[in-house]
């Protein structure tokens, strides 16, 4: 399959956190091994110079979209005639043999006028399920010569260092009616912002959609206990009016009490507890808020799965 693609390669360094010396833009058409031509396209940087020098620039002035303006050679077309994803620093790349080189691509393709488009994308976005997982979905119009789709995560809007959280490939279905996809990412964290991106894989060549971008908001699940347990109290023995510390462990879907004795029998005070981790601070007060006298009193933990009773001491 004969393919022409337009590369727009912008080089820059940016200023304040980066320190910009020049940039450079080379604007080429190639089919895979011969360099064919230049075209024209509009956008942030206004033409089609191979090499330009500059002094300090702003990389913000590269942000946004690119057109083609140059009309297609007869019997090919664009596939797209804008380019609309470049609009942040982490678009660019930093160039590891040039530490102050930074650049980013911009791509458009040429398709022979009886060649049909791999794939028609009508929809990509990414939501929040009920556990706070991503689902991504995407709508295909038509499919036709594609092997199938890989979808990429990043915490930034960098592209480049993507993580695939499809290592099997999706299987294409190539046909000519809509087919709905889904992907459900487990591995995220709420308070993140994730971007994804989905690659449509052809035989020798893959297109790039995105990226959509989440953040997962809702409130971390808590961690219960796996037993139901009575610690051991705090300082103990504790003197009068001070207090004591009394941990308690409930397993998910247990409710208790903990209760405070004295040596007769009698209860003291009593708190309830629900699933988790609890401390229970104890004044050495009765109900009523009246001082314990000193001596040695009793704490029992009553759930469904657990009875445990321990022993404290009021000193003077």
């Amino acid at each position: 399959m004969k393919k022409i693609v337009l590369l727009s390669l912008i080089a820059m360094l940016a200023c304040g956190a980066f320190a910009v010396d020049y940039y450079r833009v080379i604007v080429q058409v190639f089919d895979g091994t011969n360099y064919l031509g230049v075209y024209d396209f509009t956008g942030p940087l206004n033409g089609s110079t191979p090499f330009v020098s500059s002094g300090i620039i702003n990389y913000s002035t590269y942000f946004g979209t690119y057109t083609v303006v140059s009309p297609a050679p007869v019997g090919w077309y664009w596939e797209s005639t804008q380019y609309t994803d470049l609009d942040n620093i982490n678009d660019f790349a930093q160039d590891p043999n040039n530490p102050e080189l930074w650049t980013a691509y911009v791509t458009f393709r040429l398709l022979e006028e009886d060649q049909e488009v791999p794939v028609e994308l009508s929809s990509f976005t990414a939501t929040l399920t009920a556990l706070n997982d991503v689902q991504i979905n995407w709508i295909s119009q038509s499919e036709s010569n594609l092997m199938g789709y890989r979808v990429y995560r990043n915490e930034t809007h960098n592209q480049t260092s993507s993580v695939l959280i499809t290592p099997i490939i999706i299987p294409a279905t190539n046909t000519s009616q809509q087919q709905n996809y889904t992907v459900v990412d487990n591995e995220v964290e709420i308070g993140g912002t994730y971007y994804y991106w989905l690659e449509s894989v052809e035989a020798n060549y893959s297109k790039f959609y995105g990226p959509v971008s989440i953040k997962v908001e809702g409130e971390v699940p808590p961690i219960y206990p796996e037993v139901t347990s009575l610690k051991n109290a705090y300082p103990n023995p504790f003197r009068a009016n001070a207090s004591t510390n009394i941990n308690v462990e409930l397993k998910e879907g247990e409710n208790g009490t903990v209760t405070i004795y004295n040596l007769q029998g009698k209860v003291v005070k009593a708190y309830d507890v629900t699933p988790g981790s609890h401390t229970i601070t104890w004044n050495g007060t009765d109900t009523n808020g009246n001082a314990c006298s000193s001596g040695i009193y009793l704490y029992k933990l009553s759930t469904p799965s657990a009875n445990a009773t321990k022993r404290m001491v009021i000193i003077k």
